[in-house]
């Protein structure tokens, strides 16, 4: 038989725990006790009560005093500057800002200065729009004129002004369409090749501003190459 070191139970031999409080008996006691050991001490009876164990109170660790850190402000990321190369580069710049502007140009004398009849001279696209009630007409001189503007700092959006300067000019020559190919209606094919010349006009800007940039930056998209050739590359 195995007792139990705790409450003095006897448990059975193949026991490893306590029958009684559970208690690990291999920890306990691990072995029998000798008879007068257990008159000694008693069997358990689980109707008494028995006084608790005396636990040797523990000393409180001391924990270092943590020091005291001065509290820093955030840091805000500051993005660095472009800035170019001492030995700046300017070529092409200018010739792309003078196409872009020509581009703008163009587009302007074909809305309000070139005649749809040649034989009046006096049937411009507004005038046409303005004069003779075709809304659309007046709406499409409008919104080519706004695309324009906005290709002179992007030079890209010229092929939107030339297209919609071709669909103006087709909504003006829609009764004569169809005499393009015997070139009944010049007018048409003037426009046409108007609106290729602010294309190509357009074009070529771009490339120029975007060579000037990568001339002096790497790494710069399209957009912000032709932003960068109108207000310069912040330099020494």
């Amino acid at each position: 038989m195995t007792f139990c070191g705790k409450c003095g139970y006897n448990n059975p031999e193949e026991s490893m725990f306590c029958v009684n409080c559970g208690a690990d008996l291999k920890e306990s006691i691990g072995t029998e006790r000798a008879p007068e050991e257990v008159e000694r001490i008693g069997a358990y009876d689980p109707n008494k009560t028995y006084p608790a164990a005396q636990v040797p109170p523990q000393q409180p660790v001391q924990q270092p005093p943590m020091q005291a850190y001065p509290l820093q402000p955030p840091q805000t990321r500051v993005r660095p500057r472009l800035t170019a190369p001492t030995n700046y580069n300017p070529k092409g710049r200018g010739f792309g800002i003078i196409l872009s502007v020509v581009s703008l140009i163009v587009t302007i004398v074909s809305l309000f200065a070139i005649p749809a009849n040649f034989a009046t001279f006096d049937t411009t696209f507004l005038r046409i729009g303005m004069m003779e009630g075709e809304t659309t007409i007046l709406i499409m001189t409008f919104v080519t004129l706004a695309i324009a503007i906005v290709a002179l700092l992007e030079p890209i959006f010229s092929i939107g002004s030339g297209i919609c300067l071709i669909i103006t000019a087709y909504l003006v020559y829609s009764e004569e369409i169809f005499k393009i190919l015997s070139l009944g209606t010049p007018g048409f094919i003037v426009f046409i090749l108007l609106a290729i010349d602010i294309i190509v006009l357009g074009f070529v800007a771009m490339v120029f501003m975007r060579k000037f940039v990568n001339n002096n930056i790497k790494g710069i998209n399209m957009f912000k190459a032709c932003y960068l050739a109108w207000t310069g590359i912040p330099h020494m």
